[in-house]
């Protein structure tokens, strides 16, 4: 079977949130930067030891934590950027704003922003320099976030989660999503993220329930 090579390491990390930190200016990234962001996380769960007493078990959770942090600051800063550039382009309609570094979802984020700000700038401020009461239009959901229902909410969550018993002592674990699960003692009953709960299975550290 061919091993799929992981082009993202802990290094690399700090190394763009090292540049993203030093520099004003968005800095470029790989396109498939989430994509290879996610193998890497996918991976390091994999080296995981199936006895959570194992002295490499807190060595890698440790590192999956500085790596949530840094993987946290990094998107914060960019997001900070992001918004600078849409506030700097619908103040100035400047066409000059450098989009270039952007990643898609960033472009996404981008352009949303900018709308959201254009839509607010002349309903309020250009109504009041013409002596007119704000006035802002409706922003509809195309192309932006559509609310879920609350029903299908609850839905999607429960088809995600799996409730198990856990075989042993379980310390804190990171979800896809960099939330924290744990620790849990041996015998105790949780429900976790399906991706969880089967690393778990698989390596006899639990039991569905």
């Amino acid at each position: 079977m061919e091993t799929k090579e992981i082009s993202i390491t802990y290094e690399t990390l700090f190394e763009l949130l090292r540049r993203e930190k030093n520099r004003d200016e968005l800095q470029s990234m790989s396109p498939t930067f989430y994509k290879d962001l996610v193998d890497y996380l996918a991976a390091k769960n994999q080296l995981m030891p199936k006895d959570m007493s194992h002295p490499d078990s807190r060595r890698i959770i440790i590192q999956m934590e500085n790596t949530a942090k840094i993987i946290r600051e990094l998107y914060e800063r960019r997001e900070k950027k992001i918004l600078f550039m849409a506030l700097n382009k619908s103040r100035t309609g400047s066409s000059i704003v450098d989009t270039s570094c952007l990643l898609d979802e960033e472009r996404k984020l981008f352009e949303d922003l900018l709308f959201i700000l254009e839509n607010s700038r002349r309903g309020i401020l250009c109504n009041l320099l013409n002596a007119r009461l704000p006035d802002i239009c409706p922003i509809k959901n195309d192309g932006l976030v559509e609310p879920v229902k609350t029903e299908q909410t609850d839905e999607l969550a429960n088809e995600s989660m799996k409730r198990v018993r856990l075989l042993v002592s379980v310390p804190k674990l990171i979800g896809t999503e960099l939330e924290t699960y744990g620790p849990f003692e041996q015998d105790q009953v949780v429900r976790l993220p399906n991706e969880i709960a089967n690393v778990l299975i698989t390596k006899g550290s639990a039991e569905e329930v």
